[in-house]
């Protein structure tokens, strides 16, 4: 009876003390994750899906970048082709109870011809989705998303999602043109040559610096377009954004940016950058 009277009084002491630490706000945690203390705040990354949880509400800001879309290819350089478009770039408020499942984007796959792929798309528990990049044409149409893939010629770009990204860039000749950016849209092409990809945004630089994400300070930047004959390439947008080629093989652009990668005309396309979660609440 004793060791049974001690065990009870333990567990009461136990769950005492961890609801005067949750009126504290202590009590956050969190798996398949980093957590970050800078500043009077916690911040807790997230680069692959997992769950949180709280053993009382708990108010957080989040940023959630979707992964981004890989370039197109044509399949030999008498044609250009689109920049993947950039993940979609999502941040707010809300409040964490219990357990809440999260899922981070994967970078849409590179590809050897045709249209790239999308990237895949960050989701939180409140309902809320970073849409995933759309693809870069090949010899078809940008892929709609977060932000939109550029293509080549006149056959028109994707489109992005309002508050979330930007369209790619409109061509009228056989340049490619660049994958919009969540900053801005691709640039658009009226020649031969491709286009720049659109670029990221840097107003969460100080969150990127503090969890070792984006690119320089920079978050979802489309990929640069692919020309043709011969003619330059477009660069990829700040973010994570990788440039278009000729007759070799784009770059995967970087992982947890949320970047489209490089258009290419004959060669292979890299892999968009994954996204990325990172939550942020005071300690």
């Amino acid at each position: 009876m004793a060791v049974t009277s001690m065990s009870v009084s333990g567990i009461a002491n136990k769950v005492k003390f961890q609801n005067m630490s949750a009126k504290a706000g202590l009590p956050f945690i969190a798996s398949g994750g980093d957590t970050f203390d800078d500043g009077g705040y916690r911040y807790h990354l997230f680069t692959s899906s997992g769950a949180i949880f709280s053993f009382y509400p708990v108010a957080v800001e989040y940023l959630a970048i979707a992964g981004g879309g890989s370039g197109g290819d044509y399949g030999n350089n008498t044609r250009g082709a689109g920049g993947g478009g950039a993940g979609g770039f999502v941040t707010g408020s809300m409040s964490i109870n219990a357990n809440t499942t999260v899922v981070v984007g994967a970078g849409g796959a590179g590809i050897t011809s045709g249209s790239g792929n999308q990237g895949g798309n960050t989701s939180l528990g409140n309902g809320t989705v970073a849409i995933g990049g759309g693809y870069g044409g090949g010899s078809t149409t940008g892929g709609d998303g977060g932000s939109g893939g550029g293509h080549f010629g006149g056959v028109g770009p994707g489109s992005g999602t309002a508050g979330q990204g930007n369209n790619g860039g409109t061509g009228t000749y056989t340049g490619g043109t660049g994958g919009g950016g969540a900053g801005a849209p691709g640039a658009n092409s009226t020649t031969e040559a491709g286009s720049n990809g659109g670029a990221g945004l840097n107003t969460y630089s100080a969150w990127a610096t503090i969890t070792g994400t984006g690119a320089s300070g920079y978050y979802s930047g489309g990929g640069g377009g692919a020309g043709s004959y011969g003619v330059s390439n477009g660069s990829g947008g700040a973010g994570g954004g990788t440039n278009g080629v000729q007759n070799t093989n784009s770059s995967s652009s970087p992982a947890n940016t949320g970047g489209g990668s490089g258009g290419a005309a004959n060669g292979n396309t890299g892999n968009g950058g994954s996204g990325v979660l990172i939550l942020r609440y005071a300690i």
